[in-house]
């Protein structure tokens, strides 16, 4: 299978990577009873204000109890108590962790919902809350298939909303998308990237967008090669391309991808280096502006994470599942230490000159 060219840079040797001239590292939220486990963060500014979610579990990884909860912070330091963005759970049913957007000035949520068994997701779907008068309301079920939302819908030049997520299957988790015209009424169109092979894939990822052009880039299929993958989309993302490798290192796990606003595309991702583990590195990748050519790249962590305090399934030393905005000219990076704690990487923009 021929190979697509993301990266445009020299050879990468990890050990020589530097940092940004200024970076700095904050903690989120502590995990502590009820809730020990912590995956999935996301975050968005709004009304000049930092809101960070994630999926937040008793013990282990989406357990029966998993519930989507957030805080909020006006200056990335000084963070407030959490809270719970999720509906009770009901009828076996729990949550966790989704993303956050703003529709119109409406800050909302698309939330992931089953039967939650660690490992299992039965009656999966995707439901909707807004933020109204001080309160999360349910405005119920939107995406009645078994899809997952792993980044906040992006808006692209003709007004179609797109979502990256994950179709759960046979197979594992295949990379989708949902798409919705943003005049339509609350009715998404889910398109499931072709992955060949038979391999079990968790093939969660993000977008970037240019002109009607879209690049999905995704984790790799479990035992396969560390690079990334992509899915190419010529038509506003009513169809993509089959799965295709890239010449880019990657850890098999998640990535977030976005677009600054001097135009610089970025990808967050881990990165395998020699003599540590998959998840033990996490670097910030660059292009020139409109460009979907990679050429530079810094260090965010490198070298184990604390080990997580509580046990639970599936835990362990990792920096893991990050996702990013920009606020007043920083980049905020959100992500999990261990699976147990929110924390975040803060980086002026003019520090990745």
């Amino acid at each position: 299978m021929k190979s697509f060219k993301l990266w445009n840079g020299k050879k990468i040797h990890v050990p020589s990577i530097q940092l940004p001239k200024i970076i700095t590292h904050s903690i989120v939220h502590k995990s502590a009873a009820p809730y020990q486990f912590l995956l999935g963060a996301d975050i968005i500014n709004f009304n000049d204000r930092l809101l960070c979610s994630w999926g937040a579990s008793r013990k282990s990884e989406n357990d029966r109890y998993s519930v989507m909860n957030a805080a909020s912070s006006a200056d990335g330091i000084n963070w407030d108590d959490y809270f719970r963005i999720s509906p009770p759970n009901c009828k076996g049913r729990g949550y966790s962790h989704g993303v956050l957007f703003n529709e119109n000035s409406r800050l909302c949520a698309y939330i992931p919902c089953a039967k939650f068994n660690i490992g299992t997701y039965d009656d999966l779907h995707t439901i909707k809350v807004v933020y109204d008068n001080s309160q999360w309301v349910s405005e119920g079920i939107v995406i009645p298939e078994h899809f997952w939302p792993m980044t906040a819908p992006q808006q692209t030049p003709s007004g179609t909303l797109l979502m990256p997520g994950i179709i759960i299957n046979e197979r594992g988790a295949m990379p989708a998308i949902a798409r919705r015209i943003s005049i339509s009424p609350e009715k998404w169109q889910i398109s499931i990237i072709n992955v060949p092979g038979s391999k079990r894939v968790w093939g969660e990822g993000g977008l970037l967008i240019s002109d009607n052009k879209i690049l999905y880039i995704f984790r790799n299929s479990w035992g396969a090669k560390n690079v990334a993958c992509v899915s190419l989309s010529n038509d506003d993302g009513r169809t993509w391309s089959a799965c295709t490798p890239t010449n880019f290192l990657m850890s098999q796990a998640k990535p977030c991808c976005g677009t600054l606003p001097d135009r610089r595309n970025y990808i967050v991702c881990n990165m395998p280096c020699e003599n540590y583990r998959d998840r033990d590195t996490m670097v910030l990748a660059l292009s020139p502006a409109n460009s979907w050519l990679f050429d530079k790249l810094w260090i965010i962590r490198h070298g184990a994470s604390p080990q997580n305090r509580a046990a639970g399934r599936d835990k362990g030393s990792q920096w893991a599942y990050p996702q990013a905005c920009v606020k007043n000219g920083i980049l905020h990076i959100v992500y999990s230490s261990a699976k147990e704690d929110c924390v975040m990487s803060s980086i002026p923009i003019t520090a990745l000159d």
